[in-house]
């Protein structure tokens, strides 16, 4: 392929000369980098591909077919490490045909080129599906997540004007250019030829359109319109001598900061407004989704930017084909970045679902940041997994929650036991893990209908060298995916709406009974209640007020079984306490009156399905192990006791006097 402006792939990534944009024309086996916008290089292929016809002595193409070989192009965009393809409203074979051409090209740091060439959607739902299918989910660009990631994201889409310290910001899923009021400013720092080029071309674009609709450029903070002078156009600005141009400019600068707050006068990636602002203008993808978690229709907020997808799979001829970023067993060389992504456990997930189910069509495998809905103890195996699969006889894909044994071999055998004590601990803590799932079911706990256990094989890699590399089960437990969102990740303003905070305070109230009774606490030090702090999923009704609440997570429950339930009064006065100042002044009482009514009846009803069926709670767990150092048996007799002898108006009353 030919490369028309400086090479795109043969230096190293940190050079500043490396190009930032680019535009690959698959059908002509032609690659742009040169000039610096993807309409300009789109505009000098045709040029190009005009002289090539006359030197071949071929006609010239008639307008309306120039315009479609020009628009079977890709659009390129360097962030990073990375190579962004944004399909645009590219044809989809000349997508995939420009994505094919970019991993054939070796990289200078050796890597393999598929790992670090992305996609960004912002409507392409051709190419979307496509990714789905093959289970490369993992190759759309990834988001930042923390403020650390938002201000390097910021520094990479950063594009320099020239030699000097001005520079534009680029939303790579849009293609609009961002210009701030600082950089504005400095571009009065250029000599007077440098600042008419800039000039001219901020007249030309600031109320255009690109290829998608979006604006070619923008002004950080307020629309172009509000500031820019209708009579400032392209050839009045190529007309104006130096000092009447320099004149303009200040006009416009001295605009743009009487149109923004002071926060965005001045460049400040620690400033929060001017970081926030900026990342909602690059990171947004005009009017459609904004995170590429979103792919999987009802994902709730509290899992966006929160997944990493992995490489997947797909079926071929009825036989699963992995990705082929997957190293063959026993292969060298295999790059780190190849080795992050392919990871033997999710390798595992993968072929566990491929054994289970016979009409698989494809399967995305995403690792779940484990601080979303996770215990909060941080010790022991912290592995979760979102599966994205489809089966041949459903028309819509299943998406399922994953999460591995918190104690399981590996982790006994790193603390110094044998072989034989690790194999016999874990498996007798699989048994109590089941056992307090139905323990909470059984005391009112709303859960998943369906938990399923399932094991996969893992090699020892762990500190004791005797037993390198043997192979041992590792657990993890399944459940479909809940839709909704995580009750402590409401929107405030959710809570103003009529009606909803008082619905709201009923499901928190029912919630909390069965929670206080089985004795959920963290082991932290000291112990905490954990309650209302991202397991309890609030599923709306047609309404759009709360109809139910199911509890995604019920680890770390039956921990505490000795104390009276009194003693924790105050942290289940915590829901109300800490919503009562966003809930309108008009609904709090009600709001207080709704919890307390609803936790106060709950909890009576528990008491009474005990008492009536004492026979059947007392023996459901009598063949099990009873061990007084703390085997389930044992905690569901002192749970089923501390219930019988509570007083629930007592209980409630105490709540209350903590709101």
């Amino acid at each position: 392929m030919e490369t028309i402006g400086p090479k795109l792939f043969e230096r190293d990534w940190n050079d500043p000369t490396c190009p930032r944009i680019a535009t690959v024309f698959p059908r002509h086996d032609v690659l742009f980098t040169d000039p610096a916008f993807h309409a300009l290089q789109r505009t000098a292929f045709g040029v190009w591909l005009s002289g090539e016809r006359r030197t071949k002595g071929l006609p010239e193409l008639p307008p309306d077919e120039l315009e479609k070989e020009t628009a079977a192009s890709v659009s390129l965009i360097r962030q990073g490490n990375l190579i962004l393809i944004r399909p645009d409203q590219t044809p989809l074979e000349a997508v995939l045909d420009g994505d094919a051409y970019l991993q054939t090209i070796p990289r200078v740091d050796g890597e393999r080129p598929k790992p670090f060439i992305r996609y960004v959607l912002g409507n392409s739902p051709a190419v979307e599906e496509v990714l789905r299918q093959r289970g490369e989910l993992w190759r759309m660009a990834p988001q930042p997540k923390n403020r650390r990631e938002i201000q390097r994201y910021i520094e990479e889409c950063r594009l320099p004007i020239g030699n000097g310290p001005a520079g534009y910001y680029h939303n790579p899923k849009t293609g609009t250019r961002y210009l701030t009021c600082e950089n504005l400013a400095r571009l009065g720092d250029l000599d007077d030829a440098a600042l008419t080029r800039q000039m001219v071309e901020l007249a030309r674009w600031h109320r255009r359109c690109n290829a998608q609709g979006q604006p070619e450029l923008e002004f950080v903070g307020t629309a172009p319109n509000r500031i820019w002078p209708a009579a400032i156009t392209e050839p009045a600005v190529e007309a104006l001598a130096a000092p009447a141009l320099r004149g303009v400019h200040a006009g416009l600068l001295q605009a743009y900061r009487q149109a923004v707050e002071p926060d965005l006068r001045t460049d400040n990636p620690l400033a929060a407004i001017w970081r926030n602002t900026l990342f909602a203008c690059l990171a947004g993808d005009g009017g459609e989704r904004h995170s590429m978690d979103e792919v999987l229709k009802g994902i709730s907020p509290e899992f966006h930017l929160q997944v990493e997808w992995l490489p997947g799979g797909r079926i071929a001829d009825r036989e699963f084909i992995f990705d082929d970023i997957y190293p063959r067993p026993g292969e060298k060389g295999v790059t780190p970045a190849v080795q992050q992504l392919c990871q033997p456990l999710a390798r595992a997930v993968i072929f566990n679902y491929v054994r289970e189910h016979t009409d698989l069509e494809y399967l995305n495998l995403g690792r779940v940041d484990p601080s979303v809905g996770a215990p909060r103890n941080r010790r022991g195996r912290r592995a979760v997994f979102l599966v994205e699969f489809k089966v041949q006889s459903e028309t819509s894909p299943r998406v399922h929650v994953l999460r591995f044994q918190k104690w399981g071999i590996r982790e006994r055998l790193d603390q110094g036991k044998s072989l034989e004590q690790a194999f016999i601990e874990t498996d007798d803590y699989t048994e109590y893990i089941l056992d307090r799932r139905l323990g909470c079911r059984q005391l009112g706990m709303n859960l998943p209908h369906h938990f399923t256990m399932h094991r996969v094989q893992e090699i020892y890699d762990g500190p004791d060298a005797n037993l390198a590399n043997i192979r041992y089960q590792v657990t993890f437990f399944e459940r479909a995916y809940i839709q909704g969102i995580a009750s402590d990740k409401l929107p405030e303003h959710k809570l103003q709406l009529p009606g909803y905070a008082v619905a709201l305070a009923r499901l928190l109230g029912q919630a909390a009974a069965p929670n206080l009774i089985v004795g959920r606490m963290a082991d932290d030090n000291p112990p905490q209640v954990i309650f209302d702090n991202g397991d309890e999923i609030i599923q709306e009704g047609i309404e759009g007020l709360p109809a139910d609440l199911v509890v995604g997570d019920h680890s770390s429950s039956f921990n505490e079984y000795r104390r009276e339930l009194v003693e924790f009064a105050r942290a289940y006065a915590e829901p109300v306490r800490r919503r009562k100042a966003v809930v309108p002044e008009r609904d709090r009482q009600a709001f207080e009156d709704a919890y307390l009514q609803a936790f106060e009846t709950r909890f009576r009803q528990i008491q009474l399905d005990y008492a009536s069926r004492q026979r059947a709670f007392d023996g459901l767990f009598a063949w099990a192990r009873y061990d007084p150092n703390g085997s389930f048996a044992y905690r569901w007799e002192k749970v089923l006791e501390r219930l019988a002898r509570t007083d629930a108006r007592q209980l409630a009353d105490e709540i209350r006097r903590y709101l």
